[in-house]
């Protein structure tokens, strides 16, 4: 008997009762794979989403691609003389700027800041959002992140004392304080550099850090250099450049612990995800157990004729796979509809309670990771093929004749 035919025969001896079961059995089983979908697509996004917005916001506006940090006393003459031979030899342009540490005090209160003695056109000024004031990076003005001036309960045209410190070559500490006035706050999008982000006027760099490690190259990323995950930097090459008298450090080696934090934690919500998955196979499973159990008797009459199990097994699969297919492209296309719209629902989110967006980026680049995406789906069929396949193993033991004398 071909295949055909004896699909033909099954159907005929299926109930209407019988066939309204099986519907609402393979229903729910799509609805199981469909919904269990839905997060893992979002995670996939969120994750992707997250991970490499921060990658790339601490790169635009602290780490760059890499830094070198001045060893030695070096004229300006000689500083410019290094910086032209970074963009000729590695075609990427430079940052020139102090960097130290400081506490900030206003009428109030204090906190530890991270200084930053920029110029008024530099790199970073084009990576805030400023929320009050204007972006003047002459005299004695400051510019602070908005989450450090509500800490510090101060707003524009207040004034603030710095107080920097540096250590002398007897191993003293010498302090010095400065008298600054809140230009503007603004905020780089992530909390994280937000806590205590300073600048102050380059010109302020050599008297408030004194120290010769606190001059700064900065090596700006390139536009082909953010498509993506940025790639290792290679540090040996501008080692090689500068020389012994300057400390290289890529933006890996600055936030390395970070990054893997971030990586790590991905790849265990990508488990748990998978998780929720194979748990909606269990679901598949079920439905092929309740199907083969209400058409015993079809099973039976269709062995004694002559159906071999193989077929009769591959049946019962390919509904599992059809099941898997329509659930994984559904929950595929609404995880992809939702992740498209994510700014916008973890903005519905910031409640009272939930305040997730404080925590992390301001505004998440959404992009549909593709692979992850192909994998997923490949992942749901896997699944869906497993899970429709092991309830069909004991057809074999299952007697023809025992089947039809007992129905």
């Amino acid at each position: 008997m071909n295949t055909s035919a004896w699909l033909w025969a099954l159907r005929m001896l299926q109930g209407r009762r019988s066939r309204r079961s099986v519907k609402k059995h393979i229903r729910s089983a799509v609805l199981g794979i469909t919904f269990s979908m839905v997060p893992l697509v979002l995670v996939i996004i969120l994750a992707n989403g997250m991970i490499d917005g921060i990658t790339k916001k601490i790169i635009m506006v602290d780490s760059g691609l890499a830094k070198a940090y001045a060893l030695e006393d070096y004229d300006p003459v000689q500083v410019q003389q290094f910086r032209g031979r970074i963009t000729e030899e590695l075609g990427l342009e430079t940052q020139l700027l102090y960097e130290g540490y400081g506490v900030l005090f206003s009428q109030q209160t204090s906190h530890m800041v991270a200084l930053r003695a920029v110029e008024d056109d530099s790199h970073h000024m084009k990576q805030l959002e400023f929320h009050a004031g204007e972006p003047v990076m002459t005299g004695q003005q400051i510019i602070v992140s908005q989450q450090l001036a509500d800490f510090l309960d101060v707003e524009v045209k207040d004034r603030v004392t710095l107080l920097s410190f540096t250590e002398q070559p007897s191993g003293e500490i010498r302090y010095k304080p400065t008298l600054l006035t809140v230009s503007a706050t603004a905020s780089t999008g992530y909390h994280l550099l937000d806590e205590g982000m300073v600048y102050i006027p380059i010109d302020y760099g050599p008297t408030v850090l004194p120290n010769a490690d606190a001059l700064v190259i900065r090596i700006l990323p390139g536009d082909r250099d953010l498509r993506g995950s940025p790639a290792a930097f290679p540090v040996d090459r501008l080692r090689n450049i500068l020389g012994p008298g300057w400390l290289v450090s890529s933006w890996q080696d600055q936030y390395a612990g970070l990054y893997r934090n971030y990586q790590s934690t991905k790849v265990l919500l990508y488990l748990v995800m998978a998780l929720i998955v194979a748990a909606a196979g269990v679901h598949i499973s079920s439905c092929a157990v309740m199907i083969i159990l209400e058409h015993t008797s079809s099973i039976g009459i269709l062995r004694s004729m002559g159906v071999g199990t193989g077929r009769i097994r591959s049946a019962f699969v390919l509904t599992g796979m059809c099941i898997g297919i329509i659930g994984s492209l559904f929950g595929i296309a609404i995880g992809v509809l939702l992740g498209s719209q994510l700014n916008s629902i973890l903005q519905l989110l910031q409640t009272a309670e939930l305040r997730a967006m404080d925590y992390y980026l301001s505004s998440i680049e959404i992009r549909i990771p593709v692979l992850e995406i192909v994998i997923v789906f490949l992942y749901g069929m896997t699944v869906s093929f497993v899970s429709s396949l092991i309830p069909t193993r004991h057809l074999k033991r299952m007697s023809p004749l025992k089947i039809i004398t007992s129905s």
